[in-house]
């Protein structure tokens, strides 16, 4: 691929708004369906067609309930009451009262954003925080979508951006754990009118940080659908990646169009490619870690519909939901 194919004044730029544009009307960029693409967008309905089931045995689970476009209450984080051993709890705080069940505070109305409004929120309102616990969902300032800025603060229309969870996870062994843990959409409701399934334009990312230098594993991951199209700059032709945010486009030699992060995104949390989901039935991470004896590891989830993803694009989806569920097992 020659190098001067990635100057952006000479590509074509994928994402319609800039990170200040990002508006429900129109979210993202306005795509070309192909016959390719149609073909594919059939076999990525998978999520919408199954019907899942993750009561999974020695699993603590919650639920993030009517992500999208419906009146959403409370959620939970529980204790699956199946789970006989103890070794794992849960706590808001990481030093607060242990606990089976948690409450949280879900989201409706969720509205498109850029994911660096995302990380700059997060800076500003959720890990500047001592203490941190519990829900710190970003809702577009005033309640209107406009402007640069997500806050804590829901405003008239409380208009959603992203949802912010934050709890902790606990050894209670004397023995280091190595436990898995997996992230789902456990209910899909899907738009009732022609719109594109919001699943391939959300994005999750997960913080999991020890609380101590005590041989915890720690990590960070943004994990997003797989494309429409093929190709990126950095894995090939073939790689079907998502990236986390705007995208441009270049040719290698032989006249393949690879994908790559635009140059102008200014977070490096955006600059990178998504992890696709664990699979076609509606898990989206599963994972393993490790948690030391006695230790804690604090858990930080945060969900949002990607404005400048190439799917975030045409009709609003109407009637459109999501219901999330974490489980860990030790």
């Amino acid at each position: 691929m020659a190098e001067e194919q990635l100057n952006p004044s000479e590509n074509e730029e994928t994402s319609a708004p800039e990170a200040d544009e990002a508006l429900p009307d129109t979210p993202g960029m306005a795509g070309r369906e192909t016959a390719e693409k149609i073909q594919a967008r059939r076999r990525r309905r998978n999520i919408a067609a199954i019907v899942l089931s993750v009561a999974l045995l020695g699993f603590i689970g919650f639920t993030i309930a009517a992500f999208l476009g419906r009146v959403s209450g409370n959620f939970t984080v529980a204790l699956n009451p199946r789970n006989k051993s103890d070794n794992l709890s849960l706590s808001l705080q990481a030093d607060s009262d242990k606990t089976s069940t948690l409450l949280a505070d879900g989201i409706a109305n969720a509205n498109p954003a850029a994911s660096d409004q995302v990380f700059d929120y997060l800076d500003d309102n959720v890990f500047n925080q001592d203490n941190l616990g519990g829900s710190y969902n970003a809702y577009w300032q005033n309640g209107i979508v406009s402007g640069s800025l997500l806050s804590a603060e829901k405003g008239e229309e409380a208009v959603a951006a992203a949802l912010v969870y934050v709890f902790y996870l606990h050894n209670n062994t004397e023995e280091a754990l190595t436990y898995t843990y997996q992230f789902s959409i456990s209910e899909y409701a899907p738009p009732i009118n022609e719109a594109n399934e919001p699943y391939e334009y959300l994005r999750i990312a997960l913080y999991r940080d020890s609380l101590a230098d005590d041989g915890s594993s720690e990590g960070f991951e943004i994990y997003g659908y797989q494309s429409l199209e093929k190709g990126t700059v950095d894995g090939g032709k073939e790689d079907t990646r998502e990236c986390v945010s705007k995208t441009m486009k270049t040719k290698d030699e032989e006249g393949n169009v690879l994908r790559y992060p635009s140059l102008d995104l200014t977070r490096p949390e955006s600059k990178g490619y998504c992890t696709p989901f664990y699979d076609e039935t509606g898990v989206i991470i599963r994972d393993q870690a490790l948690i030391a004896p006695k230790a804690t590891v604090r858990y930080c989830i945060v969900s949002w519909l990607e404005g400048n993803d190439a799917e975030c694009s045409g009709a609003v989806p109407e009637g459109a939901s999501m219901t999330f569920q974490m489980e860990f097992d030790g």
